[in-house]
């Protein structure tokens, strides 16, 4: 969402041998009744978690017929096979031509047509944290952690610990009473600090993991900077988010977009 909201929102201005010209139409309505800023977003949600953007080339103009409206389609649907050199897609079964189709790669892979997402590049990390996730829901949910230990002074007898137990629970379980206990007899409570599960630490190396993978500062995802931010290094940060993960988005953009 950052950088989809990031690069969406950008003004927009379009140059030939240097100079500036008029806005084309295919960058003022890229598709029928789709503004500008949500076919970007469109694009970027689609290189950011598949890899790939696909569109039909729905319209041209001018005499050199250059695309003039592109429809956008879900790239879970787009097949790609290269035979003999040559590139065909296949949308949602129908089979198109490369020159009917707009395609935009994230990371490109030498001797593969599609590109790779950012996702793909980092699996293992990602199902290291969903692992973690539902590990630390399992362990704190379960209950297989007691709350606390009834201890008493003399021995007793599974029945007579079994009785004692399943009174407690009766009395106590779910709610917040006053506990009476028999001479004897004490409570301890256990306390299992989430720190020394290290579940928490887990959690926010997730967080950072997450940040790295798709290239953004980790405190702008709500992650933790490991540092505090003054107003002079939070400028220097936005700087540093502009040019190292931004600016590599905008120029696969703006090359597709210019061809």
């Amino acid at each position: 969402r950052l950088l989809a909201d990031t690069i969406s929102t950008l003004p927009l201005d379009v140059y030939r041998g240097g100079e500036k010209i008029a806005t084309p139409p295919i960058l003022v309505e890229p598709a029928a009744g789709q503004p500008r800023h949500d076919f970007v977003y469109s694009v970027m949600v689609s290189l950011l978690l598949r890899g790939n953007a696909f569109g039909i080339i729905t319209a041209r103009s001018g005499a050199t017929l250059l695309p003039s409206q592109i429809e956008l389609v879900d790239p879970d649907k787009v097949q790609i096979a290269r035979v003999d050199g040559v590139t065909t897609y296949r949308i949602a079964g129908v089979p198109f031509d490369a020159e009917d189709v707009w395609h935009v790669r994230a990371y490109p892979v030498p001797g593969q047509v599609a590109g790779l997402s950012p996702v793909e590049y980092a699996r293992q990390s990602i199902g290291l944290g969903i692992a973690a996730e539902k590990y630390g829901a399992q362990f704190f949910g379960s209950g297989s952690i007691p709350s606390g230990v009834l201890q008493a002074d003399v021995n007793l007898s599974p029945e007579a610990a079994e009785s004692i137990g399943t009174r407690w629970r009766s009395l106590h379980e779910g709610r917040h009473k006053v506990a009476v206990l028999s001479k004897g007899i004490s409570f301890v409570p256990i306390s299992v600090k989430p720190e020394e599960s290290q579940f928490i630490e887990t959690q926010r190396f997730g967080v950072s993991q997450i940040a790295r993978i798709f290239g953004v500062p980790a405190e702008m995802i709500g992650g933790d900077s490991g540092g505090s931010l003054t107003y002079s290094n939070t400028e220097a940060r936005a700087l540093d988010y502009l040019r190292y993960s931004v600016a590599p988005w905008l120029v696969r953009l703006e090359a597709s977009l210019s061809k």
